[in-house]
């Protein structure tokens, strides 16, 4: 779209992740693998009985070894991967399917099967394994899905092998950087609760960041209804500053919510005349997000919308839009 401009996601204040890197075997937990999940989510796995027994039905086994950590949970894992079903019926190719790049998730956090998150955190980065995963713990409860090859599909339960190689597994990929080709947030993964500012991707004429900002100011004031506008503005402590809390968000990869730091009772609202304000959480279709590491862009779980602004509003302020 000529004569507009993107919000993208920049990462600020990020807390360090309580791993100690230490000198030895003995003293580094991860030196051995240990299988963790980040949440319940309901799932049995949760409880240490039900994962020792969603754990011994994984079988792994690694034929290209390699030196050092186990994958564990918070990383991101970057895979390459082939399935085949109960029959060795090669289903699933994920070069084929993503032409040779790879897939990612966050271990742990149930984004992809209960048997995948058990498998990558008993192997290395580096590591090629043979992971045979029984369909309950895997497509089992998904609808049925097709095969990366032609129309077929592959059934609800069915028990898969895979051949899985592990690129990467870290908390910040290089894979993930900009050199890479990468998002904006240059190695820096968007994690729950962690603060960042959402920017425009072209600066003003002063060379000032533009960024979302919460208005602190109710919209009806002085009416109190909750309801606060969300605009573009030049961003606030940026050389070294206190950040204005105002233009601080904070994401929940429980619900998918956009928390304002200056009042996190209140979540980012995508609204049907397209604007964006903080409101209270209903579990609105337009208070769920999630981000896309390809495009640097926050999106609508439902809409699939991002955010937007015209060239004039990076210049003077204004309203953020939500575009497809």
């Amino acid at each position: 779209m000529g004569g507009t401009e993107t919000i993208v996601t920049h990462l600020v204040e990020h807390k360090e992740l309580a791993e100690e890197k230490a000198a030895t075997k003995d003293e580094n937990p991860f030196m051995t693998p240990t299988v963790e999940f980040y949440n319940d989510f309901d799932h049995d796995g949760y409880m240490k009985h039900g994962l020792k027994l969603a754990k011994d039905k994984v079988k792994v086994n690694v034929t290209d070894k390699k030196e050092g950590e186990y994958c564990h949970m918070h990383q991101w894992a970057l895979v390459h991967w082939k399935g085949y079903d109960a029959n060795g019926k090669l289903v699933e190719d994920s070069d084929a399917l993503r032409k040779g790049h790879p897939d990612y998730f966050q271990i742990g956090h149930y984004q992809r099967s209960k048997c995948w998150d058990i498998a990558v955190q008993q192997m290395r980065q580096g590591e090629t394994a043979e992971v045979f995963c029984p369909g309950d713990i895997d497509k089992g409860g998904n609808p049925n899905q097709y095969e990366h090859f032609g129309d077929a599909w592959i059934h609800t339960n069915t028990d898969m092998t895979y051949q899985i190689n592990i690129e990467e597994c870290a908390f910040n990929p290089e894979t993930f950087k900009e050199k890479n080709g990468w998002g904006a947030l240059d190695g820096i993964l968007l994690m729950p609760y962690r603060h960042f500012l959402f920017v425009a991707q072209r600066k003003n004429h002063k060379g000032e960041n533009m960024v979302m900002t919460r208005n602190p100011v109710d919209k009806y004031y002085p009416v109190k209804t909750g309801v606060h506008n969300v605009a573009l503005k030049p961003e606030i402590g940026h050389e070294g500053g206190t950040h204005d809390v105002n233009q601080l968000w904070y994401w929940d990869d429980i619900d998918h919510t956009l928390h304002s730091v200056a009042n996190p009772t209140e979540v980012l609202l995508e609204g049907t005349n397209l604007n964006f304000a903080t409101y209270k959480n209903r579990g609105f279709n337009g208070q769920r997000f999630s981000y896309d590491h390809n495009d640097k862009h926050m999106l609508n779980d439902i809409s699939k919308r991002a955010m937007g602004v015209s060239e004039d509003i990076v210049e003077k302020g204004g309203n953020i839009e939500a575009w497809l």
